[in-house]
């Protein structure tokens, strides 16, 4: 009996090791917001259901489904649910699609930041808001982004492919008339007319940049849309400059 033990545990182990982990083979679900319920099946599809917004996670806790991060492999968000939790499928590798229903309204922090496999999602309308890191460092090389969007975090989709052709097509990244990445101008910058919002970080370590001239059709400059870039000359090109203006910061360092 007890050879028998032994020979199952090291079988056991050498599956761990040459498999990194084990497949789910049952359901397990928990609870992931007051009234939201999350389900993994055997195939690696996550689900979330129920009413409202998804509970926020600090950089130390993580859902339960973070025992199963290698077996996800799909996330399904269904209708009713309101809000992407920050940080809520992080360092989700293995996961390659992604489907969000039209009740989702935001997507937290970090939501899926380092989901080294997914490769395109599609954002709904019902979207307005996107937040800091939220794709960052993940393996985006096609995103829809619908016209509902009108606030962008920092960094949003900083170190993926997607942000790194867009860089080579056009120094200056915008979307939805907000300017949200130009950290890749040199010399001296002019803004596109038509640019309305310059997003928070949008020059972020733009240490090349002499000046930058801002366009008449500029309302709103973000918070620390010029961290730590070295401006020798801002220029604003503005009818009164900031006259009737949402302009909340400008940071130059």
């Amino acid at each position: 009996m007890k050879k028998r033990f032994l020979l199952a545990l090291m079988l056991f182990t050498l599956t761990v090791i040459a498999f990194g982990t084990i497949s789910v083979s049952a359901a397990s679900s928990g609870t992931c917001g007051e009234n939201l319920t999350w389900e993994l099946d055997g195939s690696g599809t996550l689900t979330i259901s129920g009413e409202g917004a998804m509970k926020d996670l600090s950089a130390m806790f993580a859902f339960r489904w973070s025992d199963y991060d290698k077996d996800i492999k799909e996330v399904v968000i269904k209708d009713g649910v309101t809000a992407i939790g920050n940080r809520a499928f992080r360092y989700t590798s293995n996961l390659t699609k992604v489907t969000i229903a039209d009740s989702v309204t935001s997507i937290g922090l970090e939501a899926f930041s380092k989901c080294h496999s997914l490769t395109s999602i599609t954002i709904p309308d019902s979207v307005t808001n996107i937040s800091t890191s939220a794709f960052e460092d993940s393996n985006l090389t096609s995103i829809t982004i619908p016209d509902s969007v009108t606030s962008f975090g920092s960094k949003v989709f900083k170190d993926t492919p997607w942000l790194e052709a867009k860089q080579k097509e056009s120094p200056f990244v915008v979307v939805n008339e907000i300017l949200i990445d130009a950290s890749t101008c040199k010399g001296d910058v002019i803004i596109p007319d038509g640019v309305k919002t310059i997003g928070w970080d949008a020059f972020l370590y733009s240490n090349e940049i002499t000046s930058v001239a801002i366009p008449n059709s500029v309302t709103d400059i973000e918070f620390m849309a010029f961290e730590y870039c070295l401006i020798c000359h801002l220029f604003f090109l503005l009818d009164s400059c900031f006259f009737n203006t949402n302009i909340r910061a400008v940071n130059c360092f």
